[in-house]
């Protein structure tokens, strides 16, 4: 199974792997207490609780760093590596 998710992980761009793979441990959780009747804490509940927040935040916060990363082809374009 991880091979799989290795192997089509290479399809997807680089953030959305990031957060589908952050959610395996949340995705374990949840079938082994609904297949295997694992019994989850309040501090398990809680992290996973935290993963799925840190997940929504960082793919629905907008990127600041996109709109610096976006002028530097231009700027190199223009005067080359060195800036003349």
């Amino acid at each position: 199974m991880k091979r799989t998710v290795c192997f089509s992980s290479q399809f997807w761009l680089a953030n959305d792997a990031a957060i589908i793979m952050s959610l395996e441990a949340v995705f374990a959780a949840i079938f082994g207490t609904l297949l295997l009747a694992e019994k989850l804490g309040g501090v398990q509940i809680l992290g996973g609780v935290l993963i799925l927040a840190a997940m929504l935040l960082a793919q629905f916060t907008p990127d600041k760093n996109m709109e610096r990363s976006a002028a530097v082809p231009s700027a190199v374009a223009e005067g080359g590596m060195d800036g003349k």
